[in-house]
């Protein structure tokens, strides 16, 4: 344990107090961070929920990745097709393709301190090849390119999946940013209010008709205000980088709402119409679906591997050889050779696996599995989208009731609110009643806000989770497809 000087010195241990400022002096302190702060965020250039969804749409990277998985999946399916077509190729027999080869020997005999002859050999060789190589009969080709396809419709299913995703993210944000505005909105003119009140307290006080205890009491919920704006900001500061995350914008770049927070229209199926629209458009279904199917093909193609397989082989080759020798001596000579043959060949490749030891049969029941798992899965996915469509429309039908009751609180609030503002003096209107009046304003109109935005997040999820397309999007998505493709 650390001591002081005095401590040690046998002296009395006291402990330094900071300073203490006004609570004037430390509000206004407060206001000024707090006033910077706002100044900062109003800035910010203000976007519509049709333009966010449009930017979210042309931007958002999700969906680039998701077609380039459809892409990937198409060349697959592609690849195999051009199975079919024959393969010619070209190369070398005895050398690296198109290579030459060369040999040379030279030789001398010598007799005494001179040669008495030399003999010089250089030979040149080439076997240039074509090679025609058709598997006109594979019996696993036919089902790999069906489960390849049934991929390829996989893909293009979880597409409008991550569409549809990004659209309700990109509305979830845009409602909780409303929210979390306005309420600051609110919140900023009750804590204007609470000021205004805190100068007509201490104008009673020195009319003789105020006490202190009203001044310190309004004060202490002012400085309370400031505490729940600044954390009201957080909350709108937060909403607005999930708004930019979902719209993909630049590092730093922030946007706010230009629309007010305000109750979308109505959803108009039934709860029952509405499970059974979800349970045969919704996607995900469809691409357990096709999975299992995909699965189902893979099974057949590793089977078919127990049937025969035909391939045309076609060759054709020259070799050709030169060679040159030159002899010294006595006599000198020169000899020159060239030769150059053609072989052409035709036949026919057998390949038939008759036994295995049930080593690809083994291999087909596991991929037959696991078609049965999609199927499966696709049973599990049923249940999720009765549960989330019967979730939105719970939240839907509550909420819509508590937004009647929430606006007339609100209104009721406001006007109670307003008439304690206006006649407060100090004794039968005093600082505890203007408290608790704007206590139950506030808490009327965050009951309101909350239940606008949940109520406008459960219709953004109905159409969402049956399976429909908010109004224009379709088009936007068209376009963020041309885009992908160039």
């Amino acid at each position: 344990m650390c001591q002081t000087q005095a401590a040690i010195q046998g002296g009395p241990q006291t402990l330094e107090k900071p300073p203490k400022l006004p609570v004037r002096s430390m509000i206004d302190t407060l206001e000024e961070r707090w006033q910077r702060a706002c100044d900062q965020l109003a800035k910010r250039e203000l976007i519509s929920l049709d333009q966010a969804i449009r930017t979210g749409l042309l931007n958002n990277p999700i969906l680039s990745k998701t077609y380039a998985d459809i892409e990937a999946a198409q060349w697959r399916a592609i690849a195999v097709r051009r199975e079919w077509y024959p393969a010619l190729s070209a190369n070398n027999a005895a050398n690296p393709p198109w290579s030459l080869s060369t040999r040379s020997s030279t030789g001398n005999q010598t007799v005494g301190s001179k040669p008495s002859s030399y003999t010089s050999t250089e030979k040149f060789d080439t076997g240039p090849r074509l090679r025609l190589d058709w598997s006109f009969l594979d019996p696993t080709r036919t089902p790999r390119l069906k489960s390849d396809l049934s991929l390829v419709n996989a893909q293009q299913l979880l597409f409008d999946v991550s569409a549809r995703n990004l659209i309700l993210d990109i509305q979830e944000a845009y409602y909780r940013l409303q929210e979390a505005r306005e309420l600051r909105e609110d919140y900023t003119r009750i804590y204007a209010l609470t000021r205004t009140q805190i100068a007509k307290a201490q104008r009673l006080r020195r009319a003789g008709s105020g006490t202190k205890g009203d001044i310190d009491q309004l004060r202490s919920q002012l400085l309370q205000q400031l505490t729940q704006l600044t954390q009201i900001y957080e909350q709108e500061l937060i909403a607005a980088n999930q708004l930019a995350y979902t719209l993909s914008l630049p590092p730093g770049q922030l946007l706010l709402p230009s629309e007010r927070l305000t109750p979308v229209p109505a959803w108009s199926s039934p709860l029952q119409p509405t499970i059974d629209e979800a349970l045969a458009l919704r996607e995900e279904i469809q691409a357990n679906l096709a999975n299992a199917n995909s699965f189902g093909w893979l099974s057949r193609s590793r089977l078919s591997l127990y049937l025969p397989a035909l391939r045309l082989l076609a060759q054709s080759q020259m070799n050709t050889s030169s060679s040159s020798s030159l002899t010294t001596g006595s006599e000198t000579s020169w000899s020159e050779t060239n030769s150059a043959q053609l072989d052409n060949a035709v036949g026919l490749s057998l390949n038939w696996l008759m036994f295995d030891g049930g080593r690809v049969a083994a291999d087909a029941s596991q991929l037959s599995q696991q078609a049965l798992a999609s199927r499966s899965q696709a049973d599990v996915t049923r249940l999720l989208v009765t549960l989330q469509v019967q979730n939105s429309y719970a939240t839907f039908t509550s909420n819509q009731m508590v937004i009647d009751i929430a606006r007339e609180q609100l209104v009721t609030s406001r006007a109670t609110v307003e008439y304690t503002a206006r006649y407060y003096d100090g004794s039968t209107i005093d600082a505890t009643t203007y408290i608790q009046n704007i206590q139950n304003y506030l808490n009327a109109a965050r009951s309101y806000k909350a239940s606008v935005k949940d109520f406008n997040i459960a219709v953004a999820g109905l159409y969402r989770y049956s399976a429909r397309w908010p109004a224009n999007t379709q088009v936007e998505l068209k376009e963020r497809v041309q885009a992908a493709k160039k």
